[in-house]
């Protein structure tokens, strides 16, 4: 209003509540020039942005790779006819979409194998090994005479069940690359190869 000395505060610069911490100076400049009744604002961030954490939704992974033998893919689409025949034409779109996609999902556990999680670190450590380990972990701070020979009789049969445990694994891993090279599968072929020797580090 004209001649009246009172301010009125009505520029504002608008924060999300997800940044206000960003924010690190903010003042207004009367006296800037600008041309025009508002005053200026300036406002100073610091800009760190942050991925978003998403909950993880947990999703069956199948063995898409299997689909490339004839005969999974002959029984994948026998099964698909069968559940297909059972859709009722006057169905709304909505719900025939959630009939294919359950039939999909029920389909692909009959003929596509789900992912195997991946192999530990030491897949020829059987149960028997793991007991004699368990067994050898209760001796290990006995310091009487018997405690430490029980702890060194126990060791030297786990060592021994470890290096005949992993050489018959070997061997079966062997076999198995073996089996899929003379069955033309290279591709898995190759791929039990990265699994067994690991991923080069390039340099």
């Amino acid at each position: 209003m004209s001649g009246d000395i009172a301010r009125y505060q009505i520029d504002y610069i608008l924060v999300k509540n997800r940044f206000k911490n960003q924010v690190k100076f903010c003042k207004a400049y009367p006296s800037a020039d600008c041309d025009s009744d508002h005053n200026l604002v300036i406002a100073k961030f610091e800009l760190r942005h942050k991925k978003p954490q998403r909950p993880k939704v947990q999703q069956d992974k199948y063995s898409v790779r299997l689909l490339k033998r004839a005969e999974v893919v002959e029984q994948y689409g026998r099964y698909m006819d069968i559940e297909y025949r059972k859709e009722n034409v006057d169905d709304a779109l909505n719900k025939k979409w959630e009939n294919i996609k359950s039939a999909i999902k029920k389909i692909s556990g009959y003929c596509v194998d789900k992912k195997k999680k991946k192999e530990p670190r030491r897949a020829w450590i059987d149960k028997e090994i793991v007991k004699l380990i368990d067994e050898r972990r209760k001796y290990k701070n006995n310091n009487t005479r018997e405690g430490q020979q029980k702890y060194r009789q126990l060791r030297n049969q786990v060592n021994r069940e470890a290096r005949k445990s992993k050489e018959e694994w070997l061997e079966q891993q062997c076999s198995e690359i073996d089996e899929l090279f003379k069955v033309n599968k290279i591709d898995y072929a190759y791929q039990k190869i990265q699994q067994f020797v690991g991923k080069r580090k390039r340099d």
